[in-house]
Formats: structure tokens, sequence, C-alpha cells
């Protein structure tokens, strides 16, 4: 958890009902990142806000027993099983996130909890910029942009004069200025999202590069605004462009997930650039002379301070003889889910602090098809520990 997202919180979120404010009319997907919240079987309902991919902030009254008498709430899994419904504009619909909440951290001074979910909310990246500021940049991969239907939008949320962005929530389409790409129908811009201090990455996997369908894309941006006020794009990846390997073809999901760290250059005083990781679940790969169909591969990126960017490592399992363990296989989805972290942030990076994850959910462990794996470029996890593998379980379909 960030406590300077917190930071806002508290004011936000009290017992006592708002009066009737009159102001600018907002759009369905204008606040993507609030929440309904269901405790029981609809004996309580309460509004929170993501501030994390797997916490809510919202009213601790919404767990008291009788917030009439008394605000407390005991820290733990909550006593009623409690839903939160994220980011869905009609509460009919099939958009957003559902998750359950598993665990309450309430404040002893204020109607304040935090309510971790089981499971994180994709598409969503909470962070701090380099002047310290609070962001938060969510995906709605699913709306349409006037009448284009699934092309998405990304909301950059942040309220800072700092860094020049003085409205509290902006959105990107891939018809902002500056922005890789255009509005297209099942585009799925904003599908995945990843970002740090220094950058944003947002992926369309759905994104057609030419005639080749679902060949997919990435936007990077910084966090400075433009003269829209929105985050200035920087560069887009895709695998026509003849500095990224590679080339597009209909079906490889380029950018279908996405991580991010800070990197800091040997010999700089701080960690300056960004480590991105792209994830092309759908890539076809030639393994010894044999085409593996959906295998895919991980490509990763350094993206300077100056927003040039340079392609590092390309990962798959390739044979069992090479250096990531595993083997190649049709239907792997190598690359479905990504996780990174750098474990020495203000250290000179390393091999030895700079740690990816990848999900495999469509990886055989012996006879079980589909059963799933995680891979760890530096270091390897193994499927099946704590349980058996399992066709079909998918182990690895997400990872963080």
């Amino acid at each position: 958890m960030r406590l300077a997202v917190l930071a806002a919180g508290p004011t936000a979120l009290c017992a006592t009902p708002a009066a009737a404010v009159t102001g600018t009319t907002v759009t369905d997907t204008t606040f993507a990142y609030t929440a309904q919240i269901v405790v029981g079987v609809h004996d309580r309902g309460c509004s929170g806000v993501l501030v994390e991919p797997e916490w809510l902030l919202t009213a601790a009254s919404c767990f008291a027993d009788n917030p009439a008498a008394s605000l407390s709430v005991s820290a733990g899994k909550p006593r009623l099983k409690t839903t939160a419904t994220i980011g869905r504009s009609d509460l009919g619909g099939s958009d957003g996130a559902v998750r359950e909440v598993v665990q309450l951290v309430p404040r002893s001074d204020r109607d304040v909890v935090l309510a971790r979910l089981n499971r994180p909310v994709t598409n969503v990246a909470p962070g701090t910029t380099t002047s310290g500021q609070p962001f938060l940049v969510i995906g709605a991969p699913g709306e349409a942009i006037g009448s284009v239907a699934k092309a998405g939008i990304a909301f950059y949320v942040c309220d800072s004069t700092s860094n020049g962005i003085t409205t509290a929530n902006v959105g990107i389409t891939q018809d902002s200025t500056g922005v890789p790409g255009a509005v297209e129908a099942n585009d799925g811009f904003a599908g995945s999202i990843a970002a740090d201090a220094h950058h944003i990455a947002i992926g369309a996997a759905g994104e057609a590069i030419g005639t080749d369908v679902n060949a997919g894309n990435v936007a990077v941006f910084s966090h400075k605004s433009n003269s829209e006020g929105r985050p200035t794009p920087l560069l887009g990846l895709d695998q026509d462009l003849d500095t990224v390997s590679g080339g597009s073809e209909a079906g490889d999901q380029l950018g279908k997930s996405l991580a991010m760290v800070p990197y800091r250059p040997s010999g700089a005083a701080a960690a300056t650039d960004s480590i991105l990781a792209v994830g092309s679940p759908g890539e076809d790969l030639d393994i010894d002379g044999v085409d593996k169909a959906d295998a895919g591969n991980v490509l990763t990126f350094r993206v300077t301070a100056a927003g040039t960017f340079t392609q590092m490592t390309n990962y798959d399992p390739g044979t069992g003889s090479d250096d990531v363990t595993g083997t190649s296989e049709a239907g792997d989805r190598f690359g479905q889910s990504l996780t990174a972290v750098n474990t020495a942030p203000r250290a000179v990076s390393t091999a030895a602090t700079m740690k990816l994850a990848v999900g495999i959910p469509g990886e055989a462990v012996g006879t079980a098809a589909k059963a799933g794996a995680t891979n760890a470029a530096i270091t390897t996890y193994q499927p099946g520990q704590g349980g058996l593998p399992a066709a079909g379980a998918r182990f690895g379909c997400a990872a963080r």
C-alpha cells in the first residue's frame, strides 16, 4: 500500500450524507475506479474507491454491527461475505471486475477502512510520480468511443500542479494527440496497464497492424502533461518496427500483459529509466523447425528518461537446453500475465535485483493439459507446489 495514495481518502468517505451539489454532468466511466460494496445478502451496501490493485478504501460503518451505536470494526476477515464490483457503470452489465473482500484494516479514529480483495484488479496501476504525487491509471478496454464498440479508454487520475496536471481525471484514447494507432472496434485499448514513477505503458492487444487483426501494440507515456492536459505520449511499440524483434502477425496479442519497474543505470545518481516487459501470448514460434502456434513470448525494453527505447531480452521457453525453464509448446500462451519487481530500487540495477515472473496458463504439467505454470526469468517457480497439477487449472493466468 502506498500511503500517499490514501492521504486524501478519509475526508471523502464519511458516514454523514452529503448535501446535493451542482456541477458538470459526468459520463458513466468518468470514475471507473469506484466500487459498489455489498455486505451479506444485500444486508448493507456502500461505495468505495480502488487505491491499489487489491485494496479498496471505504467507510468502516459499512461493516459495523450497529453504526448508530459504534463504528468499531474488527480487523481481519469480514463477519459476512462481502462482494465488491469495481469499474462497472451499469450494474447489470459484465464490464469491470467483481471481487470478494477477504480482509479489513480499520482506522480507530475515523469512519474509514481498507478492504483487501481476494484477487488484484488488473488494468489498474497506482503509484507516485518522481515528484511524489499519487496517481492512478485505470483501463476500460470494453468502452465504446462514440459509435466504435470496445475501442477502449484509459483514465489518468492525478491532481497535482507540480507535474502540470491540474484536473483530477483525464481520458486517454487512441484518438488523443500523439497516441499510436486509431480508435477502432475491438482494439481493447487499456486492456493492460503498467506504470512507475517515470512512465506509463498502455496495451491494446486487439489492435490491428496493417491487415493483421489482434496483432497488438503498446503506447508509452510520461507523467508530464501535454497541451491537452493528458500524459505525454513518448513512443509506440509493435512488431512491424525495425527496432522490435519479430513481425506483427494476426493473433499475436502483443501487449496482452505488461509489467514495468524503475531502472537505475550504472553511474546514475538515481533510477531515471524504466524496464518494460510486454507479453505476446499469441506469438507463434518456430522450435527446431516445427511451428508452435500460440506458444507465446515476452519482450523487454529499456525506456529512458528522454523517451527513447532499446529492446533488451526476448524471453520464451524455447527448447529444454536454453536458459528459460521448459520447452515452448503450442498453446502454452507464455506471457499471458506478467509481474516484475526491482528489489533494490535505490541501488544500481543488476540482474540480481530485477525480477520478472511470467504466467504460462496453457502449460502442460506431466499428463495434465493446460495445468499452467509460472516462470521467473531469474528464479524459476515450479508448478504443483502445495497441490498436484490439474488439467485445465491454468495456473499462471494471472500473476502479480
